[in-house]
């Protein structure tokens, strides 16, 4: 450990210093001088176990700072996560059961919970520092979960899926707003509205960049989830040389979330190239189906 008072950082510089005035003293027979230096030498003694017993709280006290911020980056992975997966998992399910180019319609408004704020990426040094404790012929997990970059752009990615949400529930209460003041539900599906429908009140443009971005959010969702269970993945590689061994022991132990084990029920199905043509072909909306 790095010490950081003077006397630690001089030690030679003072003792040899005190040692040659000793050693002075003892040839001059001068008692009260070897009493005094006697005595700065055990002050000085005395203010190095201090500044030690110092260095060391404060190496604790960092090291449970990083615990306790390691624990919140895994809750609000662990929580965006989870409420994601639920939405996903449903709008999957959607893409297995429909593989028409207007299977978008059928995902109803998406509400996604955000209980924290904008990430304090200053807070997780412990990664960057972590990121010299393995060598880059580590496992590639494990490189990616101490890369505080991937950090950022799975945030990024989050908060771009969030607005994408939005605008989309947006629309989609406008569009359901103009199909009721046409007049009465005249659909074949039960409780849903036809494509058909929807297309009578939407020009081409508005109709395939509405389907185009909820098929958008429901690709960016899969990896989102995805890039969620690889840092988890990475740290439980990693975890035990992230932090002072001592200080986890007061915790207990550092636990680990394995989102990498949790299943997705229904995996994202592709629509086919033909399908992805309709979205731009320009007999609308005789080809709706």
């Amino acid at each position: 450990m790095k010490r950081s008072s003077f006397l630690f950082r001089n030690f030679f510089l003072w003792f040899f210093s005190w040692l040659f005035l000793f050693v002075l003293a003892i040839h001059n027979e001068s008692e009260v001088f070897k009493t005094l230096l006697i005595g700065v030498l055990l002050t000085c003694i005395a203010a190095m176990a201090a500044f030690d017993n110092m260095d060391m709280n404060e190496k604790k006290k960092k090291a449970r700072e990083d615990i306790d911020n390691y624990m919140e980056l895994i809750e609000i992975i662990s929580t965006r996560y989870f409420s994601i997966k639920k939405i996903c998992e449903m709008c999957n399910r959607e893409t297995n059961i429909d593989h028409r180019y207007t299977r978008g319609l059928r995902i109803p408004e998406l509400h996604v919970p955000t209980m924290y704020g904008d990430i304090k990426f200053s807070k997780y040094g412990f990664i960057v520092k972590g990121m010299s404790k393995f060598s880059f012929d580590d496992d590639e997990d494990i490189k990616y979960a101490l890369d505080l970059m991937n950090y950022i752009n799975i945030e990024s990615s989050y908060r771009n899926l969030i607005s994408s949400i939005a605008l989309r529930n947006q629309q989609h209460r406008d569009i359901i707003d103009r199909l009721n003041d046409k007049g009465e539900y005249q659909g074949a599906d039960f409780f849903m509205y036809s494509a058909r429908e929807y297309s009578s009140v939407m020009s081409f443009y508005e109709f395939s960049s509405y389907l185009k971005q909820t098929e958008r959010i429901i690709i960016d969702m899969n990896y989102l989830i995805e890039d969620y269970k690889r840092i988890t993945m990475g740290l439980k590689f990693c975890i035990d040389k992230l932090f002072d061994n001592e200080v986890a022991k007061e915790y207990g132990g550092i636990f680990e979330v394995p989102l990498y084990e949790d299943p997705i029920e229904f995996k994202y199905v592709n629509l086919s190239e033909q399908e992805l043509l309709k979205l731009d072909y320009p007999d609308f909306p005789h080809n709706v189906a």
